[in-house]
Parts: structure tokens; sequence; C-alpha cells
């Protein structure tokens, strides 16, 4: 088990640090009143490779996590969990590319985005409510919905908190996938 934690926290690591560097690029996304999301790194020369490696290392790792459970019939659940994750992400990385280009891409992008943050609220709750419950992961599932909120508020057009409501989303999620390795058989 301690394999698959390691390759779950390799996964976080490897989705957060890119993500960091490109602000450190490009930081104007999270000052202005148009505060855009993340996939605007995708679509720049000076951040595109780090945006790629964010979501496309990301995703590797939480696939090999999901093989390193083997045939566990405990885990079958959070496998799932894991390679529906890596899917995910992947879909949102090859949308990111065209998006700019027309309103259909652009369409798509955001339905894979909707896709990937309503797929990661419930399989949290999941996590946090059914598979793991600790007073940690109720926390994150909190602080998970909190940024679903922001991020429905924000597709509303009522508030635009884009960036940080998917920052606060991907590390609570992240958290409590990590922590879903940590159960005692």
């Amino acid at each position: 088990m301690k394999k698959v934690t390691k390759l779950l926290v390799l996964s976080q690591v490897t989705l957060m640090a890119p993500i960091i560097l490109c602000v450190a690029i490009m930081p104007h996304f999270l000052f202005e009143s148009n505060e855009g999301g993340m996939s605007n790194y995708g679509v720049h020369a000076s951040t595109i490779v780090f945006y790629t490696l964010a979501l496309l290392l990301s995703a590797i790792f939480l696939i090999l996590a999901s093989r390193a459970l083997g045939q566990a019939r405990d885990y079958q659940l959070i496998k799932t969990v894991f390679v529906i994750t890596a899917c995910s992400l992947l879909l949102v990385l090859i949308t990111t590319y065209p998006y700019q280009h027309s309103s259909t891409f652009s369409n798509i992008h955001t339905a894979a985005n909707i896709w990937i943050f309503c797929f990661e609220t419930l399989a949290g709750c999941w996590v946090a409510f059914i598979f793991w419950r600790t007073t940690t992961s109720i926390l994150l599932i909190l602080v998970q919905l909190l940024a679903f909120i922001l991020l429905v508020l924000t597709f509303l057009g009522v508030i635009h908190l884009l960036f940080v409501a998917q920052i606060l989303t991907m590390v609570s999620f992240g958290l409590l996938l990590i922590m879903s390795t940590t159960k005692p058989d």
C-alpha cells in the first residue's frame, strides 16, 4: 500500500508543481478582474509545456497507482476513481489546446471541465463519507464543496474566482485520494 500512496503523492506533486511554475511565469491571470482558469496556461508558449506535464504526469501516476493496487476487492471502487480521474485529466488536457479557436471547442472544453469537477466532487464525497470517514476527510470534502460552490457561482457569472476554486478542488480532492490508501485493511 505504501507504493500506491507514493504514486498518489507523485500524482499530486506533478499536478501542482508545474501549475505553480505557470503562475510564477504568468501571474497576471490571478490578478486581473477577469481571472482566468488553469486552462489559460495550456495555450501560451511560455507555459504550455508545464501545463501539459502537470495533467499528463498526474494522469500517468494515477493509472500506475490503480495498477499497483492489484486485485484487492476492498479497493476496486477506488481504483475506478483513480482511472476515471486520470482519463478526465487527459480529456481536459486534449480539449485545452483548441478551446480558444471556436465556440464549439470552447463548449467541449467547458463540458470536460464541468465533468471533472462534478466527478471529483461526487467521488470526494464518497471517499469522505463512505470509504474513509475521518475528521480530516470531512474537513477536506467541506473545502471541496466550498470550491464547487465557487465554481458554480463563477459559471453563473455571479463571481469570478475560477482559478482559486480549481486549486481548492484539486488540492482537497488530491489529499482525499492520498488518504484513501491509508485505510487499514
